[in-house]
């Protein structure tokens, strides 16, 4: 819960007003510094806390000096003959002005060219929510939907997402508490109502333990963001990897390097989880190579070093795109890595203190997981503030791109594959040719 300790209280025990107060805490020149730092004193011994989402809508307040341009709300009434606070609502859409007076009145302001203030528009939207929000709580919840909670702590992608989360949570000045969902004996209306009884508002839901799972929450009440893909329902704004440039990246280092066969071991469910991100980008990455270059993906299983043995022998791939340690899938192949074979990780970010240590080292992909939960918290806080509850008509899917970080398990072959000879196949036998977009005229590649 946010501090009992006010403005108005610090001012009393400083001898000056609560704007003087507001002012020194904001650090203003307008306040003498040996005040200030006075003030500042006494709020930090009486355990003052600003509430952050007062403190975004103050710093949008608009300078005195800003003029505006265009009609404002008073003339539009003058017009309508009705009040400025009608005006208002009717603007905004208000069920509790008339359909026929709020088209009368957007049509008068269309008349007068009347443009709305982005920033007094943001600021209507955000006064209930600070009204609601300077008595409730500053915690936001991470749904953790794992059963095995021991698998999520052990997974460093999670941890990190959250490690990331909660950092940026505490810099907006909000704190980051773990609520389980998949706990003996919770259900989606009991958490519910333990969210509601702790004022909480806003939700990251975290990633599931199965692929397209459901969470069954009275959505309504609260700002809601979702970490990757895993959760189909309900349809929410996200935070997720860019699977297309990470692919796109990946091959272009590999091709770089020499390596011409590259291949995909990955496990179903995994794939799954992204909603098929890891598994279509790689084939569109095919695409641009020549049809004996591409390799069919192999679904990785646990005891599966025969299968993978096979594929090896069949379809000489000279790289491999996976998550796992493959320790098994070598020997049963008699390969050493990276002489008869690299690998690339998918899923981490290789070299990382707390990577595994069969991945330890490896070349790969960082999917930078802490900035994917930084960006959440970012969503989720841009909801709170202008009070957006309840699943949205059309969600928001943000996308973080990884980064490729050099490893022992790639070498450089000497070469530089190009995929150009297959992309001008496709062309040629492309029926339209591609568009010629400087004379706005199609025509053969």
């Amino acid at each position: 819960m946010l501090s009992s300790v006010t403005l108005a209280s610090i001012g009393k025990e400083a001898g000056v007003h609560r704007s003087t107060v507001s002012l020194a805490l904001r650090g203003s020149p307008l306040v003498q510094p040996r005040t200030r730092a006075r003030i500042m004193a006494i709020a930090e011994r009486l355990g003052y806390e600003a509430n952050p989402l007062l403190s975004a809508l103050m710093s949008q307040r608009r300078r005195p000096t800003e003029k505006r341009n265009g009609p404002t709300l008073g003339q539009i009434a003058a017009v309508a003959k009705c009040s400025t606070a009608a005006v208002s609502l009717a603007l905004r859409n208000s069920p509790r002005i008339s359909s026929s007076t709020r088209e009368r009145i957007a049509g008068i302001a269309a008349a007068l060219e009347y443009r709305p203030d982005p920033f007094e528009s943001a600021r209507v939207a955000q006064r209930q929510t600070v009204r609601v929000q300077l008595q409730c709580s500053t915690t936001i919840a991470f749904l953790n939907l794992f059963h095995d909670i021991s698998l999520w702590r052990a997974t460093p992608s999670f941890t990190r997402f959250f490690a990331g989360a909660e950092t940026r949570a505490t810099e907006l000045g909000l704190r980051l508490e773990e609520f389980r969902l998949a706990a003996r004996g919770m259900t989606g209306r009991k958490m519910t109502e333990i969210l509601r009884a702790s004022g909480i508002q806003g939700i990251i839901i975290g990633s599931a333990e199965r692929p397209r799972a459901h969470v069954s929450l009275d959505w309504k009440w609260f700002s809601v963001v979702a970490q990757a893909q895993s959760v189909v329902a309900p349809r929410v704004s996200r935070v997720t990897t860019d699977y297309a440039q990470c692919l796109e990246l990946a091959f272009r280092k590999l091709r770089h390097l020499g390596y011409e066969r590259i291949g995909l071991y990955l496990p179903p469910d995994l794939d799954l989880r992204c909603r098929g991100g890891w598994s279509s980008n790689f084939l569109g990455q095919q695409r641009k190579q020549l049809a004996a270059r591409r390799i069919p993906i192999l679904d990785y299983r646990h005891g599966a070093e025969k299968e993978f043995a096979r594929w090896f022998r069949k379809h000489r791939p000279e790289a491999v795109l996976t998550i796992a340690g493959m320790e098994r899938e070598l020997a049963a192949a008699s390969l050493e890595v990276p002489d008869d074979l690299a690998l690339i990780n998918l899923t981490g970010n290789p070299g990382h203190p707390h990577e595994p240590n069969n991945l330890v080292g490896r070349s790969g992909l960082d999917l930078h997981q802490e900035r994917i939960g930084r960006v959440a918290v970012e969503m989720l806080f841009s909801q709170l503030i202008t009070n957006q509850r309840g699943i949205p008509d059309s969600p928001v899917t943000a996308l973080v791109e990884g980064t490729w970080v050099d490893g022992n398990t790639v070498r450089n072959l000497g070469r530089i594959v190009s995929p150009a000879a297959a992309v001008d196949g496709i062309l040629r036998r492309h029926p339209l040719g591609l568009p010629n977009f400087a004379s706005g005229k199609s025509g053969e590649a």
